[in-house]
Formats: structure tokens, C-alpha cells, sequence
């Protein structure tokens, strides 16, 4: 992990945060080079179909099935970040909350 300090403006006043992150790219290449995760990674955008008894309507169930995927056009590798509310840490009166990245590219079954 790498260590950095961000500073906000807050009510007129500059509060700075040590922010304690390790690089996207970094997490990205470990996983991709993964012998066990990397193959199962998907570049390519998918459409997938279902009928309903009278037609076809596509579905998505995974981020390379929307059509941000396929409007790329190309092959994107994508994250996302969210904060998990759930994982709350507290240090005796401050609090932190996580950020999580996932990699997107990964099935969801991993």
C-alpha cells in the first residue's frame, strides 16, 4: 500500500487526510497476471438474448453484456468503486470508511 496526504477545503478551513491506497493499475496487472484469475477476464463487449415466448429481448448480467461495453468500441478495462458502508472502521473517534475497487472485466462467480 502507498501512503498520501489529501487535503479539502471544509467550512473554510483546509482539513488534511492520510489516505492509505493501493494503485489501480497495480491491482489490475497482480490479477490479469494471475495464472488461476487472469484467463477468465473478458475485453470483448457481448449481447445476450432471451425469449420471452413471443421475442427476443436481451438481458445483461454481467458489465461486457451493456451497451457501454459494446459502444467503447474497443476493449475497455473497467472498475468499479464504491464505499462499503457495512465495513465501517473506527480508530477511538474517527471513522473510515473503505472504498473497494472491483475489476469488472472478472466474472462475478469469482
Amino acid at each position: 500500500f502507498e501512503q498520501t496526504i489529501i487535503s479539502v477545503l471544509y467550512r473554510k478551513e483546509e482539513r488534511q487526510f492520510d489516505v492509505h491506497f493501493h494503485p489501480l493499475w497495480d491491482c489490475a496487472t497482480s490479477l490479469l497476471s494471475d495464472p488461476h484469475i487472469g484467463p477468465c477476464a473478458v475485453f470483448d463487449a457481448e449481447r445476450l438474448y432471451k425469449y420471452n415466448g413471443n421475442q427476443f429481448e436481451q438481458f445483461i448480467d454481467e458489465p461486457w453484456t451493456a451497451d457501454a461495453f459494446l459502444n467503447a468500441q474497443g476493449k475497455p478495462l473497467a472498475f468499479i468503486l464504491y464505499s462499503d458502508k457495512t465495513k465501517l472502521l473506527t480508530f477511538g473517534t474517527a471513522k473510515a470508511y473503505p472504498v473497494v475497487a472491483q475489476l469488472t472485466n472478472l466474472p462475478v462467480d469469482i
